[in-house]
């Protein structure tokens, strides 16, 4: 038999009741604070950058600049832009720590400084995880409330050691925050309806504990959608649910009051609401209706701005069937049973009639389906959408384990159970700490199915790519471009340029003019900047390839530039060419190869003139023979100083055809079509006859 809902705790919490609040808060402190240097994801970044903005702008009193997104992320940059105050007032004493030379002197100076290593992020994500953790307490105390000790733990345990859901508590994005305030509102708000209605009507709610619990719930509903707007997509359900409980279809839990009572409780919700917003946010002091036009604006453009890797392909419109697939993959085991036991036992009148808080499951299933809903709208969809949704279907996910043990004969004891499960539910997490956005449900496949699913990666696993470049000589000196290159600079100790495709036809992009190439996993899935670029290092072994979870995630490539190192590795030839150009070297060559197999070629060229801007550079291997622009057709002669040294790779497929032997491996330059000067030997190399035999 599930437990009866419980009668509010006394305002004196019992000695044991405290010490499991402080359990609670001090695991999911740990929880977000272990290796709270790693991963990064990609939008802290800019969340870093807008909250020391934001404060910069509040302390020269330019209010009218205080709009940084559409989010509108005005919870977040309170939060990140004073830590990030306390960082530039700390950077002062320790610069080294800060990544600094010498320290900034001058505070609003230090406030735009935007090259962040990961040290910066340290302060904003623990107060970020004080906030989050008190909050999750706060979660617990109104849960118990609502539906007694069992279910209340049982809840709050499945949650915290939710892997993705986790990963999320820990990035600095506008998520967190959102996700816990909404909670929070939610459950004051099930807290209010639940009270007797006033016996006199048209007045405010009395006593003051119910006029409380109704302004608590509209300011936390304020903070989250200060935070994130999109929260607001629960009004349509929250709008039925009242609908339903002044039919009187959510007795006995709630009881209706009559509309016009309703219509002041909702007033005065909403006000809470609105006030909260308007204070948190200086913009709307000065420009409120300018802001809520560009706000309107900014959220039709994020809602189209497609180029989504889904189902194996890239499109601007992954359809209805991404969010079913993304909770089937981003749900662990025991949240997804749990969740179908409850919804089966709220559907199956039998067992509806033995379920108790019956009205309040059904309002937390309609707000998660409300969102769900109008998120499918939107073209623009991600798998971290539904997140707001975890706190209340895990309350169903509870119940439905909970009705599950009472089925079953050995689980007599609750503490047993609930211990049982949630050591289960703790071991999710391990294989996939502190990298918990990796996680996709096993049971489906794991990361390796989900990879042909959805875009992968949001900036986890750059950081072990730049451990191995720090590790490699002249590292300092190096210049590398880096798909998500803020992820990649907090980590690397040397020049970090992006990877983009330049709108200049006459500009080489950044890439062209670097050392090493860093390429990472969704960036792949979609062929971004450019398919040619991506083709061009993908047919080429790479130095070094990050692995997560069995899957390979960022690769580091030699660029374009070679450095010191590289030359003193190279085979020497030093051979002068036509058009100032010197063939200075090349990597060395397999020994052998086979029939079918793909015959990787370095060159290393130097160039005493800018070269001109047709030239092209032909291969010929036995009756093999390629003629391709230098740098895979990247190439920007006028951006070419004297004496520039360039590593131009080549991948030449070996047909089946070719007959074994040693063959010749020669370079000529070629220009308008025609060679110039004579063929260079660059070395031999031997293929071997395939032995067929099994």
């Amino acid at each position: 038999m599930l437990p009866e809902p419980r009668r509010p705790n006394s305002p004196n919490a019992d000695r044991s009741s405290l010490y499991l609040l402080l359990a609670i808060f001090l695991i999911a402190l740990s929880l977000r604070v272990w290796a709270i240097t790693v991963p990064l994801n990609v939008d802290e970044i800019s969340w870093l950058r807008r909250g020391a903005t934001f404060v910069r702008e509040i302390l020269a009193v330019d209010l009218d600049s205080t709009y940084e997104r559409h989010h509108p992320g005005v919870t977040n940059m309170w939060l990140t832009g004073w830590a990030m105050a306390l960082n530039c007032t700390l950077q002062q004493a320790f610069p080294q720590w800060f990544g600094l030379t010498e320290p900034f002197t001058d505070f609003e100076k230090c406030l735009r400084y935007e090259y962040y290593s990961i040290s910066w992020f340290v302060l904003p994500r623990l107060l970020q995880a004080l906030v989050t953790a008190a909050t999750t307490v706060g979660i617990t105390v109104l849960l118990r409330r609502l539906f007694g000790n069992a279910i209340a733990l049982l809840s709050i345990g499945l949650l915290m050691f939710e892997p993705f859901f986790l990963g999320y508590q820990r990035f600095l994005t506008t998520d967190a925050l959102m996700i816990n305030f909404a909670a929070l509102s939610v459950l004051w708000g099930l807290l209010y309806l639940r009270l007797p209605p006033d016996t006199t009507p048209l007045k405010f709610p009395q006593p003051p504990r119910k006029l409380t619990w109704l302004l608590a719930s509209g300011v936390s509903m304020g903070l989250a959608a200060a935070g994130k707007i999109t929260i607001l997509f629960i009004l349509p359900g929250l709008v039925a649910a009242l609908i339903a409980i002044e039919m009187g279809r959510a007795k006995p839990s709630f009881a209706p009051r009559g509309w016009p009572q309703r219509s002041i409780e909702i007033a005065l919700w909403t006000l809470a609401l609105i006030a909260t917003v308007v204070l948190l946010w200086p913009m709307l002091w000065v420009e409120p209706w300018e802001t809520l036009q560009r706000l309107y604006e900014d959220l039709v453009d994020e809602s189209a701005r497609g180029h989504f890797f889904f189902l194996g392909e890239t499109t601007d419109e992954v359809g209805l069937l991404f969010y079913p697939l993304a909770m089937l993959y981003r749900l662990s085991p025991l949240f997804q049973v749990g969740l179908l036991a409850g919804i089966l036992r709220l559907g199956v009148p039998r067992w509806r009639k033995q379920t108790p808080y019956v009205p309040e499951l059904t309002v937390l299933l309609g707000l998660s389906a409300s969102m769900l809903v109008v998120f499918s709208v939107f073209s623009n969809k991600l798998d971290r959408y539904p997140l707001p949704t975890y706190p209340w279907l895990v309350v169903v996910a509870a119940v439905g384990w909970w009705s599950i043990a009472s089925s079953l004969k050995p689980f007599k004891s609750a503490k047993v159970f609930i211990g049982g499960l949630l050591a289960v539910q703790a071991t999710t997490l391990l294989p996939y700490a502190p990298d918990y956005v990796t996680y996709y449900n096993p049971l489906f496949g794991g990361l390796s199915a989900a990879e042909e699913i959805f875009t992968i990666g949001q900036g986890e696993g750059l950081e072990r790519a730049a451990w191995w470049l720090n590790q490699q000589p002249q590292a300092e000196g190096m210049r590398v471009a880096s798909w998500y290159r803020t992820v990649f600079r907090a980590y690397f100790r040397g020049e970090v340029v992006k990877i983009d495709r330049s709108r200049d036809t006459d500009t080489a992009p950044e890439w062209t003019q670097s050392n090493r190439v860093v390429l990472y996993v969704n960036q792949i899935q979609r062929k971004l900047p450019d398919p040619k670029m991506v083709n061009y290092f993908r047919r080429q072994t790479p130095l070094h390839t990050v692995n997560l979870q069995g899957i390979e995630y960022a690769w580091v490539y030699p660029g374009p530039v070679p450095t010191p190192s590289d030359l003193d590795r190279i085979i020497s030839l030093n051979r002068p060419l036509e058009n100032h150009s010197i063939l200075v070297g090349r990597e060395p060559l397999p020994g052998s190869i086979e029939p079918g197999e793909s015959l990787e070629i370095s060159t290393f060229w130097q160039f005493l003139a800018r070269p001109p801007k047709n030239l092209a550079l032909q291969l010929t291997l036995s009756d093999i023979q390629e003629t391709k622009p230098l740098l895979g057709g990247f190439w920007f002669p006028r951006q070419i100083a004297p004496n520039s040294l360039l590593r131009d790779v080549r991948v030449l497929q070996i047909p089946e055809t070719t007959a074994p032997g040693r063959h010749t491996l020669t370079v000529t330059l070629i220009k308008n079509g025609r060679p110039i000067g004579s063929p260079v030997t660059v070395g031999e190399i031997e293929v071997t006859k395939v032995n067929r035999a099994l």
